[in-house]
């Protein structure tokens, strides 16, 4: 029974097995299928997503390579930017110690500067004032500064004089001081404008310097000039002296001998005296004497002795005129006059080679000069004009031509001095105001007659020209201002 039971279930239970197998594995099979199906659809997913992922990545990366690109640029430009920067900072640094450093020294050259000086703002109040200036007007160094000048009002006046702006030249004069010592001192005052890039006010620079020493050498060295000029002048002066000297004394025995033969007559009146004059006698007498004779050659040989008196006063006063130191400082000067006096003393060096006339000017107006200087300047160039003709003439006999001339035009006197010598080349004209230049042979000329002339001219404020032609003879032109820039109590008080 058991084994019928058994065979009997069995198949059944087994059919049962296999069908739940069967089903079983049915099941497992739809879900492996889900399961394939799932992974299936998650793996598409996830290359769609990766493959997207990778789209995103390479487009992110070429922008951020872009932005990378960008920000490198812009580092390096800002990097470039800063470095610049730095080097510029570093430089203007540099050079902000060095314009310190050059202000230090300029700050201690003018604190130390033997010269005085002043800047001084449009309104001619003090900005700058070193020690030199404030010891040598006795000023306060502490109370001159941001301050009006103490002389401003006649530095005003010195700004405001008519001529040339004080933007293109300085003004320049000397000023005689007595120091609160007692001491008398001469200063050299140089007034000159300052102007600022970034300013339209204008300023002032005064600068002082002590020339005293220096000009007692200057006039000393000029009255020696002046008395060498008259050394080498003195053979032809004495000469000219003593042709008036001579026909003086010519006349005066011409006197004596007139008085011995006119005595025989008063002695016969004498004698006569309350008596009948012996007319026979008389006019024996009358005739031994020459009477008649001596009545027409008396007056003669007078007006002969005063003209020989004349001449002879002419030229000592001429060379009085010349070598008179006068007065260190300018003073109304007449040119006509002057060039006379010159052409006197200097006859001995023209008359036997040259003719000389003068065309002088009525009225010439007076000059502001120092005289002295200018007949120094007139004399050297009449000196020269004569061994100029002498080359030319020779020993001929023949003469030549100086002609002077004087005239006013515009605001100057202008002096011409024209000769018939040699004349100068181009390149000899560019050099005959320097010092020690000279075209003559030793012993003649020194090279420091025009060198000294163009330097009186200039501190004249004039100017001289020269136009020469080579065998055609030279002229000089001798400009002087009439009116100063400024007078001398003006400079004097400021």
């Amino acid at each position: 029974l058991l084994n019928e039971i058994t065979a009997a279930a069995i198949p059944t239970h087994i059919a049962q097995l296999k069908e739940q197998a069967n089903q079983t594995q049915a099941q497992q099979n739809r879900v492996a299928a889900g399961w394939r199906m799932a992974l299936l659809f998650g793996a598409l997913v996830l290359t769609v997503l990766l493959i997207r992922s990778i789209q995103l990545v390479f487009r992110h990366s070429s922008q951020l390579q872009a932005l990378n690109r960008d920000l490198e640029q812009r580092v390096e430009e800002r990097t470039e930017v800063l470095q610049k920067t730095s080097e510029h900072l570093y430089a203007t640094l540099e050079t902000t110690r060095e314009q310190q450093h050059s202000i230090n020294r300029l700050s201690k050259a003018l604190t130390g500067a033997a010269e005085g000086i002043v800047v001084m703002d449009s309104r001619l109040k003090v900005v700058y004032a070193n020690s030199t200036y404030a010891d040598a007007f006795d000023y306060n160094l502490a109370e001159l500064l941001n301050n009006p000048h103490p002389a401003a009002e006649h530095i005003n006046t010195l700004v405001s004089l008519p001529g040339v702006g004080l933007e293109r030249e300085q003004r320049t004069a000397d000023i005689q001081v007595t120091r609160a010592d007692g001491s008398d001192r001469t200063y050299e005052c140089s007034l000159s404008e300052i102007r600022n890039e970034d300013s339209t006010d204008a300023e002032y620079l005064l600068i002082v310097r002590d020339v005293t020493e220096r000009r007692k050498l200057e006039n000393q060295l000029s009255q020696a000039q002046k008395l060498e000029s008259i050394g080498q002048l003195a053979a032809g002066i004495a000469h000219e002296i003593n042709t008036p000297v001579q026909y003086i004394g010519n006349n005066i025995q011409f006197f004596r001998d007139a008085w011995q033969d006119i005595v025989p007559v008063f002695n016969l009146c004498q004698q006569s005296k309350g008596e009948v004059l012996d007319l026979d006698r008389f006019d024996e007498v009358w005739e031994e004497a020459d009477v008649d004779y001596l009545t027409d050659e008396v007056p003669t040989a007078l007006a002969q002795a005063q003209a020989g008196v004349d001449q002879a006063a002419k030229i000592v006063l001429a060379m009085k005129n010349f070598a008179h130191p006068g007065s260190e400082g300018k003073e109304e000067t007449d040119i006509n006059r002057a060039i006379s006096d010159v052409t006197t003393i200097a006859r001995g060096e023209w008359k036997y080679v040259a003719d000389l006339q003068l065309q002088l000017a009525d009225n010439l107006p007076n000059v502001n000069a120092v005289r002295s200087a200018l007949n120094q300047v007139w004399l050297n160039i009449i000196v020269n004009a004569a061994h100029a003709i002498q080359d030319v003439v020779g020993s001929s006999g023949e003469k030549g031509r100086i002609q002077i001339t004087t005239a006013t035009r515009e605001n100057d006197v202008v002096v011409t001095i024209t000769d018939t010598g040699c004349g100068m080349q181009q390149e000899t004209i560019d050099k005959i105001f320097d010092p020690f230049f000279t075209t003559k042979e030793v012993g003649r000329g020194s090279g420091q007659g025009l060198s000294i002339a163009h330097a009186i001219i200039n501190e004249h404020g004039g100017k001289i020209l020269v136009d020469s032609v080579v065998g055609g003879g030279t002229t000089f032109n001798i400009h002087l201002p009439i009116e100063p820039e400024s007078t001398p109590d003006q400079l004097n008080a400021a």
